[in-house]
């Protein structure tokens, strides 16, 4: 096997990997209910969906919606309360979910939460580059492997926008909590750093894919 041969099959599997991480984001809250792109908590009930009067509130916000958890106080004889999850399709309002992030703040979180139809478009496009990938390992054609490394740098163009607006908005949350004076706290979900991960893997995989036919070329 020569080095390029070999570049080209650690390429093909970084590829497979980016597809790989982007089913994580795809499948946050409301899907999988404690999944999340970013999360919030807090030490006393703050949320203007759930009305409990004893335990500590966690809101998983995902690509489509999010759902509302109370997690009971240490020692306390009450039970979880029921999840509620929110589907609201493409963008959704942090704030309807969160009291103390209003004016500003939560109408920029608002509208940051519509790029993140991107991610699902980034996972199609990640796994086309995948299959055209593999196709040229398994039968070398130079077109299949630009056309993996096209594919993915489109897949890697809409993931980062994703990424980026998901961060802006961590950041707004932030904000708007930080001049409420509340004691919420807003994460980032192991949805955002999946998604961190597959731009890492897309972006070497697209630099290493086309490996074999550049030795050639050489």
């Amino acid at each position: 096997m020569s080095i390029g041969t070999f570049f080209h099959h650690i390429g093909t599997f970084l590829l497979l990997a980016a597809f790989a991480l982007l089913i994580v984001p795809d499948v946050t809250a409301p899907s999988a209910h404690h999944l999340s792109l970013f999360r919030t908590t807090s030490n006393y009930i703050s949320t203007s969906i759930l009305n409990y009067a004893s335990g500590n509130p966690v809101i998983d916000f995902g690509s489509f919606g999010y759902c509302v958890r109370i997690i009971p106080e240490p020692g306390s004889p009450r039970l979880p309360a029921p999840e509620i999850c929110y589907n609201d399709g493409v963008g959704y309002s942090p704030a309807d979910a969160i009291n103390g992030v209003s004016g500003s703040p939560g109408r920029a979180a608002a509208r940051l939460t519509k790029t993140f139809v991107l991610i699902p478009l980034a996972t199609a496009a990640a796994f086309i580059a995948a299959l055209l990938a593999l196709l040229s390992s398994l039968r070398p054609s130079r077109w299949a492997s630009v056309l993996a490394v096209g594919v993915s740098a489109l897949a890697f163009c809409l993931a980062l926008v994703a990424f980026v607006c998901g961060m802006v908005a961590v950041a707004a949350v932030r904000a708007g909590l930080r001049d409420a004076g509340t004691s919420v706290r807003a994460y980032y979900g192991a949805g955002m750093w999946a998604l961190l991960a597959a731009l890492i893997c897309s972006l070497l995989g697209s630099g290493l894919e086309p490996g074999s036919q550049f030795a050639k070329a050489g």
